[in-house]
């Protein structure tokens, strides 16, 4: 059997073993709380006025999923580099809704396979693409998967057979792209068109999916010869690797604040240090090489650059604690932060390179200016695998994102209807997020 055609039976047919439906929910309450946050972001403010007047069913969609990935708060499968759930989460949403509206409510048990199944295509795919080394040729994974993530998605949720599934998954293949051009203190954010070509990304592979359904057919054995290579420069690898059976959903990382993942280890390193900012002379990281470059910049003009520059938030960690939960981002460093950043040096550790992309590891040394040392290497950081965040933790976090955004009765309604959403009460949900005024 090709490739294609292996990960059509897979989608349609995988069960949900008792492990990950535990898990799922939340992973989709995560998800929510960063729909939510971002859409409250200038970036998707953009969206949602370039399709004012749109009479596109899916401009929906494309916001949602813009909205949520520029958040830089979603779930994380390393070893992939993909951001599978700013796809899956909106593309289940939006599609729960339709069938409600249809007469046809979707069971928990199909909301757990669609999730399932839209992380597992994105991830399996993501590793035996190169995940992590795509984005130093500027290829983005989550884009490149995108329209694949969103009809494996789809497929399972409107319970399409396994031929069916095929050929909506290679029509998606189609669609990808990857490449979205400069951005992160190139282009700023707020023009950037990133998050329309991701979302656009998840359209064309929901599209991909009805086509499937019309009876359009794609090349099931796109991926079983050169095609890849040919058009798209990737070389794969383990394509003959089985799919896991979950889904990839027990390796997924949880982030406990926005950031990019490359920074959370050693900023919990710093944290638990707990070293006064007042006695430090110098602070090192070291870090797998492959990210040395992307996190260790001092750049802070826009967002994106104050979510990726290690020394920037550490600088927040050492004189403005409080604000590493501003989901925002919005504070500026002052003299006293400049200063401290000015002291902080990434390097390429040796030991912790090998590694990486299973795990985004960080060893932190601080200097005082005694001469004494403090230092601690961080294997894992909070939200990965190794460390889940619980239940308890996962709502607290989903609290600080919205507590501007809606009261506590509200807020405790939500996640309660995205916890319960497997238990066959989609529709509580849907109408919860609606009161939110940010509809599936």
């Amino acid at each position: 059997m090709g490739v294609l055609r292996s990960l059509g039976e897979h989608v349609s047919g995988a069960a949900v073993a008792p492990p990950t439906r535990a898990r799922l929910p939340l992973h989709l309450l995560d998800g929510v709380g960063g729909l939510l946050a971002g859409a409250t972001l200038p970036e998707a403010a953009r969206l949602r006025a370039l399709f004012a007047a749109s009479p596109d069913p899916d401009a929906r969609l494309v916001i949602d999923v813009g909205s949520m990935r520029a958040g830089e708060i979603d779930d994380i499968h390393t070893a992939s580099a993909t951001t599978a759930g700013a796809i899956v989460v909106p593309v289940l949403l939006n599609q729960l809704a339709r069938l409600r509206d249809a007469g046809a409510p979707a069971s928990g048990g199909d909301i757990a396979a669609a999730m399932q199944a839209g992380y597992g295509a994105m991830i399996w795919l993501g590793e035996a693409f190169g995940g992590p080394a795509l984005l130093a040729r500027g290829i983005w994974p989550t884009y490149l998967l995108a329209p694949l993530g969103a009809a494996a998605t789809a497929a399972r949720l409107w319970r399409l057979d396994a031929p069916t599934t095929t050929h909506a998954l290679a029509i998606a293949l189609c669609r990808i792209s990857g490449g979205p051009g400069r951005h992160g203190g190139l282009i700023d954010d707020a023009t950037t068109a990133r998050w329309l070509l991701v979302g656009q990304a998840a359209r064309a592979g929901l599209a991909a999916a009805r086509a499937a359904v019309a009876g359009y057919h794609g090349d099931p054995e796109l991926l079983d010869g050169d095609w890849i290579t040919r058009v798209h420069a990737i070389t794969p690898t383990n394509m003959s690797a089985p799919m896991p059976e979950d889904g990839g959903i027990s390796e997924l990382s949880i982030k406990p604040l926005a950031a990019a993942k490359q920074t959370l280890a050693a900023l919990d390193g710093f944290r638990t240090l707990a070293v006064a900012p007042e006695t430090i002379a110098r602070v090192e990281v070291g870090v797998p090489a492959q990210f040395v470059a992307m996190v260790g910049h001092r750049r802070t003009h826009s967002r994106t650059d104050r979510l990726t520059s290690l020394p920037y938030l550490l600088g927040l960690a050492a004189h403005a604690p409080d604000a590493l939960d501003d989901f925002t981002r919005a504070r500026a460093p002052d003299a006293a932060m400049e200063a401290f950043m000015a002291r902080v040096e990434l390097v390429a550790d040796e030991q912790l390179t090998p590694l990486f992309p299973k795990a985004w590891p960080a060893h932190v040394r601080i200097t005082l200016h005694d001469g004494q040392t403090r230092q601690i290497l961080v294997r894992a950081a909070p939200g990965d695998p190794r460390r889940p965040l619980t239940e308890a933790e996962l709502r607290a976090k989903f609290t600080r994102l919205l507590a501007a955004r809606m009261p506590p009765a509200r807020l405790s309604a939500l996640a309660d209807a995205a916890c319960a959403a497997f238990d066959d009460q989609a529709a509580s949900l849907l109408a919860e997020l609606e009161k939110a005024a940010i509809s599936a």
